[in-house]
């Protein structure tokens, strides 16, 4: 192949447009896949079910499973108890997997991707009957997210209808932090750092920097990030200078930081949205506050694909050639005495912004937010443990799939004589979230608290 083309550097991806299934047919790759690409190989053995590769990573010295597919699943998993019905878990909206359970095991399908669109969904449904047959596994109990308008939340009410069947809700990041529990085998309570992007939060705000006193069977909100407009909602996801703006607001700051990068019209439209909260709903997400500050370094403004502006500025931490131990200034607070504790964000937006203004290098700026996250988690933690006199912490959430983020913060809690766990064999992010899911469930069959 390589000799034929002149020795050209060939890009060899997966077989789908974006947010599509893969497309593992002749006919439907001809139609779909053959007019993007510059060359396409066939074979004359057909392909029995569409997968995803296995993406993963070494991070703090172990393996960390970012997309779980061919050749890693489907594989049981124990849950350390005999279930006392089948289950479905049904997983998020993005990054989807499901999860059976039978006996006292998990079994966790292959990487589905989203479920954006018609064909998506109806690749989603096909693979659970096919599990269903494959496993010999008659759900009476379905798992599904707190969010009503997630994809998968719709789908469990259709099957519930279809089927008969109760459902059981499990709030997101306490499926995340359950989902890591089932892998390290941990019973009884711990404290659970579950940081992401979006998560729907039981006051129905959009919660991504949570720590939660935290079983299989229940989960409290004990502290979170301060908690910020997220202009223009979903789309401050795929635009993460909205949420530099955001955050420059919130610290009482000028957009001069930003003006050069950004349309000075679309600035202007954002701050009266901001100034007459229209479409800004709150959250407290650690994945939007990597946003914020990838946009402010000039990382990340506007992102093309998942995770982007994150992913980049961890680059950019990376490649500090001159690391030392300096962080930016936070505060911990508590405005209502019986509730949880907030972590106060805006010293740190402050620090960042004064150090760019002073011509620091955008790598250094990177890595020190990186270590501030660390002592933030490390300060936290500190401060449930006296209160609740727990030191094995859990981590959860797609934001630890960066390495030295989760390296970081796992140094920092282990120098107070903390355990720490996080996920390694399933996905930190949406893609264990089935698994915690269905532990959830289980736990509460039980009789749990």
């Amino acid at each position: 192949l390589c000799a034929a083309l002149d020795d050209a550097p060939l890009v060899m991806t997966s077989g789908n447009p974006s947010h599509e299934p893969i497309a593992y047919e002749e006919s439907d790759a001809r139609a779909r896949v053959v007019p993007l690409a510059d060359r396409t190989l066939t074979h004359n053995r057909a392909i029995f079910l569409r997968c995803d590769d296995s993406v993963v990573r070494v991070a703090n010295g172990a393996r960390s499973t970012l997309r779980r597919a061919r050749g890693l699943s489907p594989r049981h998993t124990p849950l350390g108890r005999a279930l006392e019905r089948p289950l479905l878990a049904l997983g998020a909206h993005d990054n989807v997997t499901f999860a059976l359970g039978r006996g006292d095991h998990a079994i966790v399908s292959h990487h589905l991707g989203d479920l954006s669109n018609a064909a998506s969904l109806r690749e989603y449904r096909a693979a659970i009957a096919h599990y269903e047959s494959l496993f010999c596994v008659e759900p009476k109990l379905l798992v599904h997210d707190l969010h009503p308008d997630y994809a998968t939340t719709e789908i469990a009410r259709e099957i519930a209808a279809e089927r008969g069947l109760p459902l059981c809700r499990v709030q997101h990041h306490h499926a995340h932090i359950a989902s890591s529990m089932v892998e390290h085998s941990l019973e009884g309570s711990v404290l659970g750092v579950a940081w992401d992007g979006t998560g729907y939060g039981e006051d129905g705000s959009v919660w991504g920097g949570e720590f939660l006193l935290c079983s299989r069977a229940s989960a409290r909100r004990v502290a979170h990030l301060r908690v910020v407009a997220m202009p223009g909602g979903e789309r401050a996801i795929r635009e993460p200078w909205r949420m530099a703006l955001a955050q420059l607001r919130d610290a009482e700051l000028g957009f001069e930081s930003l003006s050069s990068r950004i349309d000075a019209k679309a600035a202007r439209t954002l701050t009266r949205m901001l100034d007459r909260d229209l479409n800004c709903p709150r959250t407290s997400s650690a994945g939007r506050l990597f946003d914020a500050v990838s946009a402010l370094c000039g990382v990340v403004l506007e992102s093309s694909y998942e995770g982007q502006a994150a992913i980049e500025l961890e680059w950019q931490a990376s490649r500090d050639v001159n690391p030392d131990h300096t962080i930016y200034a936070f505060e911990l607070c508590q405005p209502d005495p019986d509730g949880p504790l907030c972590v106060d964000t805006r010293p740190l937006v402050r620090g960042v912004v004064e150090e760019l203004a002073r011509g620091g290098n955008v790598p250094t700026v990177a890595r020190r937010f990186h270590l501030t996250l660390a002592h933030i988690i490390g300060s936290v933690c500190a401060k449930l443990r006296a209160r609740f006199a727990l030191d094995r912490v859990v981590f959860g959430g797609g934001v630890f799939a960066n390495a030295l983020l989760l390296e970081a913060a796992s140094a920092r809690l282990e120098a107070e004589k903390f355990q720490v766990f996080w996920p390694q064999t399933y996905p930190a992010g949406d893609g264990g979230l089935s698994l915690g899911q269905l532990a959830v469930a289980a736990a509460r069959d039980h009789g749990e608290s």
